[in-house]
């Protein structure tokens, strides 16, 4: 009996290990969460809508998608970045100063996965030409990272982040949401 209880124990160990994550897909627009801001919601009801919905299945394909583009996981949880847009870090934002090159991003977390969901466990890296971007943080520019308080089902949370990268033209992002989800991979 002791020798079963054992065995189902590491069992349940390695599951947790085998990285079970929600699968995904790019689609065209996220949707809106019920805490929209009203400019925002006339927006998308103009027809502003990113990329259009992609025939895509996760068995299929790669995690990837157009900067633009929503990804929806196939629990219901979006996630859109925004194209890249030049900025200049101002004096006190906390990054080293070897880039000539700065862009930030939009992110737009989406959550219809019918649970809360933790956007401070988002992270988000860059690589431009063959080089890591460097994340630079800058509450005067408005780059303070992922938000912290939990996103509960139904409701949406935006929030801008930057890098110092070699080349704006070339620019892929590795996106993990939290823990529970896959990671996807944003281009040009």
């Amino acid at each position: 009996m002791h020798k079963t209880t054992i065995i189902a124990a590491l069992a349940g160990v390695a599951l947790i290990f085998t990285g079970c994550g929600v699968p995904a897909s790019e689609t065209g627009d996220a949707g809106e969460g019920s805490n929209v801001p009203a400019a925002a919601e006339s927006s998308a009801a103009d027809g502003q809508a990113t990329e259009p919905a992609g025939d895509q299945s996760s068995a299929d394909q790669d995690a990837v998608a157009r900067f633009g583009s929503a990804y929806t996981y196939t629990d219901g949880l979006s996630v859109t970045v925004s194209a890249p847009k030049a900025f200049t870090p101002s004096e006190y934002a906390a990054d080293e100063g070897k880039y000539d090159n700065y862009v930030k991003f939009e992110v737009r977390i989406v959550n219809k996965t019918g649970k809360a969901m933790d956007p401070s466990m988002f992270t988000a890296t860059v690589q431009s030409d063959n080089e890591e971007g460097d994340e630079v943080y800058d509450s005067e520019g408005g780059l303070e990272g992922a938000p912290s308080t939990k996103l509960l089902n139904g409701r949406e949370s935006k929030f801008t982040v930057g890098y110092g990268i070699a080349n704006p033209e070339d620019i892929v992002m590795e996106v993990n949401p939290d823990f529970d989800h896959e990671p996807v991979m944003f281009q040009n």
